[in-house]
């Protein structure tokens, strides 16, 4: 049997109104440098992704270095762009009418406007055309689509300029992309507190002027004692004056 044991973070975000978003949970597993997982949770549904190799940096020091697309995908399957139906009828509508307006495309077979290969088509049939559209309702399938009028919009490769034309930002994609942009926003803050308050641990001049007058302390009680004691003594005093400069950088004493 293998025990792995990681040092665990969890931090709760609130007050998102920035992005538009519910609380968010986050859970910083860090196993050893530079390999950990993360795990975000946000209104019922949850995100994960592990990496092996981070040069050397914690989970929150290389969540926030990435991009969101990169994160998004290591996270989900969801694509940044989707499907829709009612996108596609509308610039195919607007197609329709700028090929209807330009008289000097006709009799040309076929005839190209904005990339699309519409043929020569007669009042009554660019009428016929413009009612099939809409047939087209909002939500319908990609694979439902008339191939008898997307052939005559886009030629028998229809399929490939038909998904191109109808493609939208995925919602879910820009959900997803706002949960991580305030997951790095809020691990940045993070990290700057944790380091802030390191640096005010490190920066105690009470403590230090402390450590300094119990330093003192200990060599008088050391001299005062004389010989048989005084090697633990002084050993403690150096400790406590160590102890002392680390706390307050200013108390070194300068090397002349």
């Amino acid at each position: 049997m293998k025990v792995t044991t990681a040092n665990v973070t969890r931090l709760t975000l609130t007050e998102l109104a920035e992005f538009s978003l519910d609380p968010v949970t986050v859970i910083l597993e860090d196993y050893a440098k530079g390999q950990g997982k993360i795990i975000i949770e946000c209104y019922g549904s949850s995100w994960s992704s592990y990496w092996g190799a981070m040069g050397g940096r914690s989970v929150a020091q290389f969540f926030i270095d990435c991009d969101s697309d990169y994160l998004i995908g290591c996270m989900s399957h969801v694509s940044q762009k989707r499907f829709d139906s009612e996108a596609l009828k509308q610039v195919m509508k607007r197609a329709l009418l700028a090929a209807r307006r330009d008289y000097s495309m006709w009799g040309k077979s076929p005839a190209s406007v904005d990339r699309f290969q519409l043929l020569p088509l007669d009042a009554g049939a660019a009428r016929n055309a413009f009612d099939e559209l809409d047939s087209i309702y909002d939500g319908y399938e990609f694979y439902n689509l008339p191939s008898h009028l997307m052939e005559a919009f886009f030629g028998i490769d229809w399929m490939t300029y038909a998904s191109q034309y109808g493609q939208v930002p995925n919602d879910d994609y820009l959900y997803l992309e706002r949960i991580v942009k305030a997951v790095q926003a809020g691990l940045a803050e993070s990290l700057k507190s944790a380091s802030n308050m390191a640096e005010n641990e490190a920066q105690d001049p009470v403590k230090a002027k402390f450590l300094l007058d119990f330093a003192e302390y200990l060599r008088a009680e050391a001299e005062r004692i004389g010989n048989g004691h005084q090697a633990g003594l002084l050993y403690a005093a150096d400790r406590a004056a160590a102890q002392a400069y680390q706390a307050d950088r200013s108390l070194i004493p300068s090397r002349q």
